[in-house]
Order: C-alpha cells, then structure tokens, then sequence
C-alpha cells in the first residue's frame, strides 16, 4: 500500500475535506442574502466537497478494517472518527428522510471537530489490538464496542440538534432578520428529534454496557472506571430524557444541559484513553497482544 492510501494519511485527508466543506458552508450561509450564480455554485461546490469528505472517511474506515481485521471502533481515535462519520451521516439522513432543513455546514463541522480533535491524539489514543478481535480472547466484546459506538452516535446526532436549538432560539429572541436563521428547522421539531435520538442511545448503549457487564467481574480499575463512568453517563441521559418528556424541564435547559453531558462524554472517552497510555508507559511490559500503529501505517511513517 502506498503512502497516500496508508492508514492515518486517509483519515488526514478525510478530516482536511471536511474542514474545507465546513469553511465553504459558514460562506454560504453568511452570503445567503445574495442572489446570484455565485452563491448557486458555491453552495453545489459545499455539496461535492461534503460528500468526497464521506466518501474519504468512509473509505479510511474500510481501510482500517479491512488491514487490521477488526470493526474501527477498537480504540478511542477509531471510535472519534467513526462518530464523525456518523455525524454526518445522521444530518444527511434528516435532511432526506425528515425533510428537516438542517445546513449541511452543521454536520461537516461537527464531524470535523470529532474527527480533528481524535487525529490530533492520534499517538496517545490510536493503540491497536490483534487482527480479528478488539480485545484478545474476548470476542463477544467486538460487540459492546459496536454497540457503545452506535450509542454515542446517537447522542452526537441528538447533541447536533440541541446545537442548532440554541442557535435558532437566541436568533427568534435576538429578533435577528438574517435568512440563514429561517432555513433552520423550527423549535417543537429540533426538540422532538433530538429527544428520540437520546432514546434511542439510551437503549443501544445500554445494550452494550449489558453485554460488557460480565468483564466488571474481577476486572482491573480501568475497566471498572469505565463501566462507572459509562452507567454515569446512561443515568445522566436517562433523567433528562424524562425530566423533558414529563414537561419538567424546558427544551432550552435540556439543550443547554444535553450538550454539556455529551462535552463530559467527549472529555471521558479522551481522557480514559490518556490514563490507558500513561498506564501502559508505566509498566514497561505491554500487554499481550497488543501494540502500537506500525510505523508504514502513519503518515509517511513518522508518528
């Protein structure tokens, strides 16, 4: 395999794609008032640009998997640049399927940020297991790690839409006349989604911590840091859920507070795979395995 198509050089690509889609959305948003071929093109060109980016992230998940013999989701940056991809995914499925006028700039720059922030510490949280498993001797865990991941994507899709909730709710109370702000979906349907996308995580993760609960049993403080954390996390999710569906809570605090919950998430899943590295640095024999990104699968081989 060739320098351009090894492992980290798609994802780099992918993630510089999707920052060029995002950029050209914020300018056809601020430009949106003009009406001229101008903004026409500029606004297919965010299109082409958007979903070359998919395609590309796409095709560097394939790549992982395929070269290492596991879903990409058997570490914390796999897991980032799956949940990117998933974040677009979801804003192209809402827009086609919901009909829901979401700005696609929304998806690419989250998918950006998730992807961007998991391959800049790529080296403390790209740590790969052995082909055909995620973790050695336990494959029912292949599993959990899918499912997890399909839960957080949830939770990211439902964290887009309290974001554009909040955008939209200070553009009505700002009386702002922008024709951006009129795109956007109203406020009954953002909370509506984005409470069935929370339910949805619930259930998935859920189902994941389930099949992951027998590895509790004599498991080392990691794990077990993990597993609270996670269960944190499912209660947190689950409250707000019904706070909001019993009418106890507004659907601006639930915004505010599901996007803070989901930030904590974001900071636990980054901050649990630093402690994991540090843990492994600290003890000079690795567990058995399991190792590091081979040097050919890192961009021109030097991370």
């Amino acid at each position: 395999m060739n320098e351009f198509f090894a492992d980290r050089t798609l994802f780099a690509w992918a993630i510089k794609l999707l920052g060029l889609a995002f950029a050209t959305g914020l300018a056809v948003a601020y430009y949106s008032r003009m009406r001229s071929g101008g903004l026409y093109w500029l606004k297919r060109m965010e299109t082409a640009v958007a979903l070359a980016a998919w395609a590309m992230l796409s095709w560097a998940l394939f790549v992982r998997g395929n070269d290492f013999g596991h879903l990409p989701v058997s570490n914390v940056f796999e897991v980032f640049q799956s949940l990117g991809w998933c974040a677009l995914f979801f804003v192209v499925f809402l827009r086609a399927v919901w009909g829901l006028r979401i700005p696609l700039f929304l998806g690419t720059g989250v998918a950006w940020a998730i992807c961007a922030l998991g391959k800049m510490n790529a080296k403390n949280w790209d740590i790969l297991s052995v082909p055909g498993t995620v973790v050695p001797g336990e494959p029912w865990i292949s599993v959990h790690a899918s499912l997890a991941t399909i839960g957080y994507a949830c939770f990211t899709a439902a964290s887009t839409m309290w974001l554009i909730y909040l955008i939209q709710n200070s553009a009505l109370r700002k009386r702002l006349s922008h024709p951006f702000f009129a795109k956007l979906p109203d406020l009954n349907s953002l909370d509506r989604i984005a409470g069935r996308l929370c339910a949805a995580g619930l259930v998935i993760l859920g189902l994941g911590m389930a099949v992951a609960s027998e590895a509790c049993i004599g498991a080392s403080w990691f794990v077990l840091y993990k597993m609270v954390f996670s269960l944190a996390l499912l209660v947190a999710f689950f409250i707000l859920t019904v706070l909001r569906r019993r009418g106890k809570i507004s659907a601006l605090k639930c915004a505010r507070w599901g996007l803070g919950v989901f930030s904590a998430a974001l900071i636990f899943l980054g901050g649990s795979a630093c402690v994991r590295n540090w843990e492994r640095r600290a003890n000079p024999e690795p567990a058995p395995a399991v190792q590091h990104m081979p040097a050919e699968h890192t961009e021109g081989g030097r991370e």
